[in-house]
């Protein structure tokens, strides 16, 4: 069984926090976000298209997000949140429910910061990571513990580098990316040309650019290039290997 969340909030409440339609109960206490198969009285559901109109006619959930779309589908809880895009009202939702833990600025007295790199205001170093020479890891960015920032790496704004993760020297991270644990950018690629005595490597003397609002997943790869930089567009998700 799935714990509850830290959080109860009541219909109304949660209408109202993202800007949504209410229609039944405004009272009803909901402790968690569930699926629609697995929820209870107490839960709040949710349902993206018309594809689960069966489950939701289904459901034990005492609540249903759903979007505009669907708001004249029949059946399901008495008491639903009617919300614009359901794209952006879930993970809203979801933080309200169980917030996530925010980062504890500073650094972790088991890190290790070179002299010349730049820590921005609020940012966070965690146990057992290394930021590299000339390196700048930008506001509000988390390097978590174990991970590698090499040298002239640049993390920007609200950066999240997971456990483990490595960013090669002269790596660009842009704002809010997030690397998972164990994710690794910015290393040599694979590239040889094969001589008289075997194989020879290429250089790859190009840089890895991660642009803002990327999302790497756990133990990917992202070589630099070997001419040319390797750029990961804005936005783009790329998940675990």
């Amino acid at each position: 069984m799935i714990p509850p969340s830290p959080a109860s909030l009541s219909a109304g409440t949660l209408a109202r926090l993202v800007g949504g339609r209410l229609e039944g109960d405004p009272d009803l206490l909901l402790h968690r976000l569930a699926s629609l198969e697995r929820a209870g009285p107490a839960d709040l559901t949710f349902i993206a298209t018309s594809g689960h109109l069966r489950s939701l006619r289904e459901t034990r959930a005492g609540a249903v997000l759903l979007p505009e779309s669907l708001a004249a589908a029949g059946g399901g809880p008495g008491t639903r949140l009617i919300v614009t895009s359901i794209a952006d009202a879930l993970p809203a939702v979801a933080d309200l429910f169980d917030p996530p833990l925010p980062p504890i600025a500073g650094v972790s007295p088991d890190a290790r910061v070179h002299p010349t790199a730049t820590l921005a205001e609020g940012c966070s170093i965690g146990p057992f990571a290394v930021v590299g020479m000339e390196a700048t890891i930008g506001e509000g960015a988390v390097v978590e513990a174990g991970a590698i920032i090499g040298r002239r790496v640049r993390i920007g704004r609200n950066a999240r580098i997971g456990p483990g993760a490595v960013c090669y020297e002269d790596a660009e991270i842009g704002n809010r990316v997030i690397l998972k644990a164990g994710a690794i950018v910015g290393g040599p690629g694979f590239g040889y040309l094969r001589g008289p005595d075997g194989h020879r490597r290429l250089p790859h003397p190009g840089r890895c650019v991660i642009e803002d609002d990327v999302e790497i997943g756990s133990c990917s790869c992202v070589d630099r290039g070997n001419f040319e930089d390797t750029v990961v567009g804005r936005g783009t998700k790329i998940d675990n290997l």
